[in-house]
């Protein structure tokens, strides 16, 4: 009985880690094929002949590394001024003894509870009347 539930959770597990990878699978080997063999499936599994065509394609024919730049000089910008303020904020919230300091901590927790993608048409608004919607420095806020 125990052995064969042991191989039963082992097909169920490599059941489930087919299904998690074979699109990642199936992603890969598109993008070294040919667009022929994309479009006619000409070989389906493995692309024959292997063709790098695609990443030279990407890299030279399209603004792919100014997006790309713009990308990490975003998430890096973020992802260090919201660790930055965030770190303060709590640290005050946590530490400091100051009038209000219970309904700073609350209306921080129902922040939480907005959804972002509220914010996105107000904040496009206000962009858009500052004149700032086509810069990255707009992509901070």
């Amino acid at each position: 009985m125990r052995s064969s539930l042991k191989i039963a959770t082992a097909a169920g597990m490599l059941l489930f880690l087919l299904v998690i990878l074979v699109p990642f699978w199936w992603i890969a080997s598109m993008s070294f094929k040919t667009y022929e063999q994309i479009q006619f499936a000409t070989s389906i599994y493995v692309p024959n002949p292997f063709t790098w065509e695609n990443y030279t394609g990407l890299w030279t024919d399209t603004r792919f590394p100014l997006w790309l730049r713009n990308s990490v000089v975003t998430a890096l910008v973020v992802t260090a001024t919201t660790t930055v303020i965030a770190s303060l904020g709590g640290y005050a919230v946590a530490r400091l003894r100051f009038p209000g300091r219970e309904s700073v901590a609350s209306l921080i927790l129902i922040l939480y509870l907005i959804p972002p993608a509220l914010l996105f048409i107000p904040l496009y608004r206000v962009l858009a009347e500052l004149g700032a919607t086509n810069h990255l420095s707009s992509l901070f806020l």
